[in-house]
This record gives C-alpha cells, structure tokens and sequence, in this order.
C-alpha cells in the first residue's frame, strides 16, 4: 500500500494519497448527486439526454426541458454551492493530514537535509576567492566533523 509505505520518499507516499482522495471525492460526488436526484425528481437523471425524432416531439421536449430546468433549478444551485463549501473544507482537511503525514515520516527517516547546514549572512567576497574551501575548513574546525561538501 503505497499510501502507508514510504518506498521511493515521502512525496511518492502523498501523491498516492492525494489521487486516492480525488477518486473518493469523484464517487461522493456522483453519490450524492445520485442520491438528490432519487429524492427530489428523477428528472435530473435524464434532463437534456433525450432525442426526438420528429420536429414535434423536438418542440414537446425542448418545453419539457425548459419548464423541468427552471423548476429544479434550485437543487443544481444548492447542491453546487453545498459541494464547493464541503469541497474546500475537505481540501484544508486533506492538507493538514498531509502535512501531519509529512512530519510524521520526516522524524521516523534520516533524509539529505537531516545532514545539512545553512549558513546565512555571509560577507560578500569576490568571485576570484576559493570560498567553498576556506568554508568547508571553517565548519570542520568550527565542529570537528568532516564535511562532505560545501556549495
């Protein structure tokens, strides 16, 4: 399950986790449409699928369809608005379980940037200079470790 295995990183892990959100996000969605649909008229299920095949039925139709949309037009509205506030609500939700995923993993694995340093405010020095190794002899001196690199 690569949604709870860490095989090639962490970023792996969440990507997994994010298209399994969309794809239970996608079947609620069509769920819940399925659901209002039974409930309110089951009209929503075949409004604007139909074919005529004469101009008569054609203009039966196209009244039919007319007055059912503007009848139900309230359920489309509110069922849109009610998926984009849930929608952005279970997106903040899927961003925190991430994060808390992210953090979770990062203390539980050693990883590149558990072995670097950053060093800030440096004093600007001509290009000429050989920086790299005259930085690289200070942290070794400075913490009596050996350093791999300096860039």
């Amino acid at each position: 399950n690569l949604m709870k295995q860490v095989v090639a990183g962490v970023g792996t892990q969440l990507q997994f986790n994010f298209q399994a959100a969309i794809i239970v996000w996608a079947l609620a969605v069509a769920v819940a449409w399925a659901l209002l649909a039974y409930f309110v008229d089951d009209a929503l299920f075949i409004l604007g699928t139909r074919r005529a095949k004469t101009a008569r039925q054609n203009c039966i139709l196209v009244a039919w369809g007319f007055e059912t949309q503007h009848r139900l037009m309230w359920t489309k509205v509110d069922f849109m608005i009610v998926l984009y506030i849930t929608t952005f609500l279970l997106c903040m939700a899927l961003g925190v379980y991430q994060l808390r995923i992210f953090q979770k993993t990062d203390q539980a694995n050693s990883t590149h940037k558990d072995f670097a340093a950053r060093i800030r405010n440096m004093p600007l020095m001509e290009g000429t200079e050989n920086v790299e190794e005259q930085l690289k002899e200070r942290i070794e001196s400075a913490t009596g470790q050996k350093v791999v690199g300096v860039s």
